[in-house]
């Protein structure tokens, strides 16, 4: 799993075997240690979609429905807002890396 932070959007690229796990109901986890914390970033099956910021970890939460259309061999990718409690939204695009 990449990820690419840019502002208020989060770019991810899964590769074939990522989306596969997905779609198998797993979850994808990976982190970056830091000298003084871990950042953790992770994709998940969840009946309710969305994504936040817990324990100093990105946590993504995808439907069926979307882990579908990400898995769909005409579609590569799927693109969400959500609202954060500021006002603002959050951008998130998750693709499958088609060169992995």
């Amino acid at each position: 799993m990449k990820l690419r932070i840019k502002g208020n959007t989060i770019r991810i690229r899964l590769t074939n075997k990522e989306v596969q796990m997905l779609v198998n109901g797993e979850k994808i986890e990976n982190a970056t240690v830091f000298p003084s914390a871990i950042l953790t970033y992770l994709m998940q099956p969840s009946d309710k979609g969305g994504a936040d910021f817990i324990d100093n970890s990105i946590q993504i939460n995808l439907t069926k429905e979307e882990i579908g259309i990400l898995s769909a061999e005409d579609d590569k990718g799927i693109s969400k807002e959500i609202p954060t409690e500021k006002g603002n939204k959050l951008s998130i695009l998750v693709e499958q890396d088609l060169l992995a």
